[in-house]
Protein backbone atom coordinates (compact mmCIF):
# COMPACT_ATOMS: atom_id res chain seq x y z
CA UNK A 1 0.00 0.00 0.00
CA UNK A 2 1.39 3.37 -1.00
CA UNK A 3 -0.16 6.61 0.20
CA UNK A 4 0.87 10.11 -0.93
CA UNK A 5 1.98 12.25 2.01
CA UNK A 6 0.28 15.62 2.40
CA UNK A 7 -2.20 15.02 -0.41
CA UNK A 8 -5.04 17.05 1.13
CA UNK A 9 -2.77 20.07 1.62
CA UNK A 10 -1.42 19.72 -1.91
CA UNK A 11 -4.97 19.60 -3.30
CA UNK A 12 -5.98 22.75 -1.40
CA UNK A 13 -2.86 24.63 -2.53
CA UNK A 14 -3.22 23.70 -6.19
CA UNK A 15 -6.93 24.41 -6.46
CA UNK A 16 -7.04 27.57 -4.32
CA UNK A 17 -5.60 30.12 -6.73
CA UNK A 18 -6.44 28.88 -10.19
CA UNK A 19 -8.95 26.95 -12.22
CA UNK A 20 -5.92 25.26 -13.79
CA UNK A 21 -5.07 23.75 -10.38
CA UNK A 22 -7.40 20.76 -10.81
CA UNK A 23 -5.80 20.00 -14.18
CA UNK A 24 -2.33 20.31 -12.68
CA UNK A 25 -3.32 17.95 -9.87
CA UNK A 26 -4.67 15.42 -12.38
CA UNK A 27 -1.44 15.59 -14.41
CA UNK A 28 0.63 15.07 -11.26
CA UNK A 29 -1.43 12.04 -10.25
CA UNK A 30 -1.35 10.54 -13.75
CA UNK A 31 2.45 10.85 -13.87
CA UNK A 32 2.88 9.59 -10.31
CA UNK A 33 0.60 6.57 -10.65
CA UNK A 34 2.07 5.75 -14.07
CA UNK A 35 5.62 5.78 -12.69
CA UNK A 36 4.89 3.60 -9.66
CA UNK A 37 2.69 1.32 -11.76
CA UNK A 38 5.69 0.65 -14.00
CA UNK A 39 7.87 -0.15 -10.98
CA UNK A 40 5.22 -2.47 -9.53
CA UNK A 41 4.96 -4.33 -12.85
CA UNK A 42 8.79 -4.60 -13.10
CA UNK A 43 8.73 -6.42 -9.75
CA UNK A 44 5.96 -8.85 -10.72
CA UNK A 45 3.10 -7.09 -8.95
CA UNK A 46 -0.29 -5.87 -10.11
CA UNK A 47 -2.18 -2.78 -9.04
CA UNK A 48 -5.27 -4.06 -7.24
CA UNK A 49 -7.00 -0.73 -6.75
CA UNK A 50 -6.65 3.00 -6.34
CA UNK A 51 -8.24 4.57 -3.29
CA UNK A 52 -7.98 8.33 -3.64
CA UNK A 53 -4.27 9.06 -3.35
CA UNK A 54 -3.40 5.50 -2.31
CA UNK A 55 -2.45 2.47 -4.38
CA UNK A 56 -2.88 -1.12 -3.28
CA UNK A 57 -0.74 -3.60 -5.18
CA UNK A 58 -0.65 -7.39 -4.92
CA UNK A 59 1.94 -10.03 -5.74
CA UNK A 60 0.74 -13.53 -6.60
CA UNK A 61 2.40 -15.83 -4.08
CA UNK A 62 1.08 -19.34 -4.54
CA UNK A 63 3.06 -21.46 -2.10
CA UNK A 64 6.02 -19.03 -1.97
CA UNK A 65 4.78 -16.18 0.22
CA UNK A 66 8.31 -15.24 1.32
CA UNK A 67 9.52 -14.57 -2.25
CA UNK A 68 6.41 -12.53 -3.09
CA UNK A 69 6.84 -10.46 0.09
CA UNK A 70 10.51 -9.90 -0.72
CA UNK A 71 9.63 -8.68 -4.24
CA UNK A 72 7.00 -6.34 -2.79
CA UNK A 73 9.53 -4.92 -0.33
CA UNK A 74 12.17 -4.46 -3.02
CA UNK A 75 9.55 -2.70 -5.16
CA UNK A 76 8.61 -0.40 -2.27
CA UNK A 77 12.25 0.51 -1.70
CA UNK A 78 12.71 1.30 -5.39
CA UNK A 79 9.59 3.48 -5.38
CA UNK A 80 10.90 5.40 -2.36
CA UNK A 81 14.30 5.84 -3.96
CA UNK A 82 12.89 6.67 -7.38
CA UNK A 83 11.73 9.64 -9.32
CA UNK A 84 8.44 10.26 -7.49
CA UNK A 85 10.06 12.72 -5.11
CA UNK A 86 11.95 14.64 -7.79
CA UNK A 87 10.65 17.95 -9.01
CA UNK A 88 8.28 17.24 -11.89
CA UNK A 89 8.44 20.67 -13.52
CA UNK A 90 5.50 22.00 -11.54
CA UNK A 91 7.46 22.90 -8.38
CA UNK A 92 5.67 20.08 -6.55
CA UNK A 93 7.43 17.11 -4.95
CA UNK A 94 5.41 14.03 -4.12
CA UNK A 95 6.46 11.78 -1.26
CA UNK A 96 4.72 8.72 -0.01
CA UNK A 97 4.43 6.33 2.90
CA UNK A 98 4.56 2.67 1.91
CA UNK A 99 3.57 -0.41 3.89
CA UNK A 100 4.15 -4.04 2.92
CA UNK A 101 2.16 -6.85 4.48
CA UNK A 102 1.70 -10.46 3.47
CA UNK A 103 -0.86 -13.18 3.88
CA UNK A 104 -4.02 -14.55 2.39
CA UNK A 105 -6.45 -12.27 0.59
CA UNK A 106 -10.03 -12.80 -0.49
CA UNK A 107 -10.88 -11.36 -3.88
CA UNK A 108 -14.54 -10.80 -4.70
CA UNK A 109 -15.70 -9.80 -8.15
CA UNK A 110 -18.74 -7.58 -7.76
CA UNK A 111 -21.04 -6.00 -10.31
CA UNK A 112 -22.16 -7.11 -13.73
CA UNK A 113 -24.60 -4.28 -14.33
CA UNK A 114 -23.97 -2.89 -17.82
CA UNK A 115 -20.86 -5.05 -18.03
CA UNK A 116 -19.07 -3.22 -15.20
CA UNK A 117 -17.16 -5.27 -12.65
CA UNK A 118 -15.17 -4.36 -9.57
CA UNK A 119 -12.57 -6.53 -7.83
CA UNK A 120 -12.66 -6.06 -4.07
CA UNK A 121 -9.71 -7.25 -1.98
CA UNK A 122 -10.14 -8.09 1.70
CA UNK A 123 -8.12 -9.78 4.41
CA UNK A 124 -5.71 -9.21 7.27
CA UNK A 125 -2.85 -8.02 5.01
CA UNK A 126 -4.98 -5.07 3.83
CA UNK A 127 -5.85 -4.16 7.43
CA UNK A 128 -2.22 -4.53 8.56
CA UNK A 129 -0.86 -2.44 5.67
CA UNK A 130 -3.42 0.27 6.45
CA UNK A 131 -2.33 0.40 10.10
CA UNK A 132 1.34 0.52 9.10
CA UNK A 133 0.68 3.33 6.58
CA UNK A 134 -1.07 5.29 9.32
CA UNK A 135 2.08 5.38 11.46
CA UNK A 136 4.63 5.64 8.64
CA UNK A 137 6.50 8.86 8.02
CA UNK A 138 6.95 10.33 4.53
CA UNK A 139 9.71 8.37 2.80
CA UNK A 140 9.28 5.25 4.96
CA UNK A 141 8.77 1.68 3.87
CA UNK A 142 7.21 -0.30 6.71
CA UNK A 143 7.02 -4.08 6.63
CA UNK A 144 4.23 -5.43 8.80
CA UNK A 145 4.99 -9.08 9.49
CA UNK A 146 2.96 -11.01 12.03
CA UNK A 147 5.15 -13.40 13.93
CA UNK A 148 4.27 -17.08 13.74
CA UNK A 149 4.14 -17.28 17.53
CA UNK A 150 1.80 -14.30 17.78
CA UNK A 151 -0.47 -15.78 15.10
CA UNK A 152 -0.65 -19.14 16.90
CA UNK A 153 -1.70 -17.50 20.14
CA UNK A 154 -4.17 -15.11 18.49
CA UNK A 155 -2.13 -12.27 19.88
CA UNK A 156 -2.05 -8.84 18.29
CA UNK A 157 1.72 -8.55 18.71
CA UNK A 158 3.59 -7.87 15.52
CA UNK A 159 6.94 -6.93 14.17
CA UNK A 160 7.27 -3.71 12.27
CA UNK A 161 10.45 -2.92 10.38
CA UNK A 162 11.22 0.50 9.06
CA UNK A 163 13.59 0.88 6.16
CA UNK A 164 14.80 4.44 5.81
CA UNK A 165 15.74 5.73 2.38
CA UNK A 166 19.13 7.01 3.54
CA UNK A 167 21.24 3.95 4.27
CA UNK A 168 18.17 1.72 4.66
CA UNK A 169 18.72 1.63 8.39
CA UNK A 170 16.11 -0.45 10.12
CA UNK A 171 14.56 -0.23 13.53
CA UNK A 172 12.08 -2.55 15.17
CA UNK A 173 8.86 -1.96 17.04
CA UNK A 174 6.61 -4.61 18.56
CA UNK A 175 8.00 -8.08 19.34
CA UNK A 176 11.53 -9.24 18.67
CA UNK A 177 10.36 -11.83 16.14
CA UNK A 178 12.64 -12.11 13.10
CA UNK A 179 11.42 -10.79 9.81
CA UNK A 180 11.81 -13.17 6.90
CA UNK A 181 12.50 -10.11 4.73
CA UNK A 182 15.43 -8.87 6.77
CA UNK A 183 17.90 -10.26 4.23
CA UNK A 184 17.40 -7.34 1.81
Amino acid sequence: MSDISGFSTLTRELTRDSARGAETLQELLDNYFGAIGDIIAEHGGDIATFAGDAVIAVWPAGEDLQSAAKLATQCALKIQGGSQEKDNGKNVKLTQRIAVSSGELVIAKLGGVQGKWLNVFAGQPIIDAGHACDIAKPGDVLNYARSRRASRHASHKFELRRWMRAGRENSQRGTNARSELAGQ
